[in-house]
């Protein structure tokens, strides 16, 4: 699948993906859970959002440290097992908002 292209056209670089965490840190962007999925992976990930409340196309966060990274649905999320938050909390059962303080629980 490594020639899937995301939907809109929607990539990301390092850079951006650099100005995405930032936006997070600063407040621009919100990350918020993923309502209503159970899939342990979304104990940690969460959607980015802007100040409108419009999610951000082709990206998650981590909810723990904020990290943003690329996310297409079709490609899964093997990728997002490896980063090390999830590692260190895989059966994590709720948002960890004492690390985080930047995110909404629900949106």
């Amino acid at each position: 699948m490594s020639d899937y292209i995301a939907p809109d056209d929607v990539t990301y670089s390092s850079e951006q993906l650099d100005v995405v965490r930032d936006n997070i840190r600063s407040g621009i962007y919100t990350v918020c859970r993923r309502r209503g999925d159970f899939d342990d992976i979304w104990q940690i990930f969460g959607r980015v959002l802007d100040m409108s409340g419009e999610r951000v196309k082709n990206v998650v966060a981590c909810r723990i440290c904020e990290t943003p990274f690329p996310y297409y649905p079709l490609q899964g999320t093997d990728h997002l097992r490896q980063h090390t938050c999830y590692l260190m909390y895989p059966d994590e059962p709720t948002p960890i908002s004492f690390v985080a303080g930047n995110f909404n629980m629900y949106m």
